[in-house]
């Protein structure tokens, strides 16, 4: 499986610079962006450690392997984002960075990635009744099969089967430990959205000098100049 990055996202050289310029000029904003960025390491950190625990237990792995794809696209779109603001920076000034969350194009991809842990849970949900279902199945069957051979014997028979075997055991425990790593991932991405929201509302309410600038100048034109005067000049005296 191909490795997401061996250092965070907030150490991108992109990601850095970007900051950078924030901290300079609009250090609010920029706290609310690093807490999103947070959120997306911390994301990262799950599905490494969740594919370290789980991978070598499980045979089906399609989901997770388009969960950790996801995961690199949503890196890249951030670093690109990033590049991008810089460069919006550099070229038009600090009114950029009040909307700094138009160039971070990760909501969708976000949802998608809840959405998708959503599926796995509740398929891990199902496999783990399965198992469940089928290994009491097994050891109904063998309690009977036991209970036949002790009548013979003149034995009294047994009466409760034994609890899950070994196999089934492993991968029930398997199941669980997975489903609550996407419970954990799941919690990261919501709390990631909710940074995205707060940082998306600040951009909406706040509106740049330039946008004020250019209001107040359209009011002024579409605003009619009296042809008389408001008010008269007293009247000099004749001497």
């Amino acid at each position: 499986m191909q490795i997401i990055h061996d250092r965070p996202i907030l150490q991108d050289k992109s990601v850095r610079e970007l900051l950078a310029v924030m901290k300079e000029n609009d250090a609010s904003t920029r706290a609310a962006l690093v807490a999103v960025l947070i959120h997306v390491t911390k994301i990262e950190q799950q599905s490494t450690q969740m594919a370290e625990e789980i991978a070598e237990l499980r045979g089906e792995i399609a989901d997770r392997l388009s969960l950790h794809k996801a995961l690199i696209s949503l890196r890249h779109n951030i670093i690109d984002g990033a590049k991008a603001a810089v460069s919006a920076f550099k070229e038009q000034g600090i009114a950029v960075l009040n909307n700094v969350a138009q160039f971070f194009k990760i909501r969708p991809m976000l949802e998608w990635m809840r959405n998708a842990l959503d599926k796995n849970i509740r398929a891990c949900e199902r496999r783990i009744g399965k198992i469940e279902a089928a290994s009491k199945e097994y050891h109904e069957t063998g309690l009977h099969l036991k209970n036949m051979g002790r009548a013979v014997m003149g034995k009294a028979p047994l009466q409760e089967p034994k609890p899950a075997g070994k196999v089934a055991g492993i991968l029930i425990e398997s199941l669980q430990n997975e489903c609550a790593a996407c419970f954990k991932m799941q919690k990261g991405i919501d709390s990631a959205l909710g940074g995205l929201k707060r940082l998306e509302d600040r951009s909406a309410g706040r509106v740049s000098f330039q946008e004020h600038l250019a209001a107040y100048r359209k009011e002024r034109a579409e605003t009619p100049v009296s042809a008389t005067p408001t008010h008269t000049q007293p009247a000099t005296e004749t001497r």
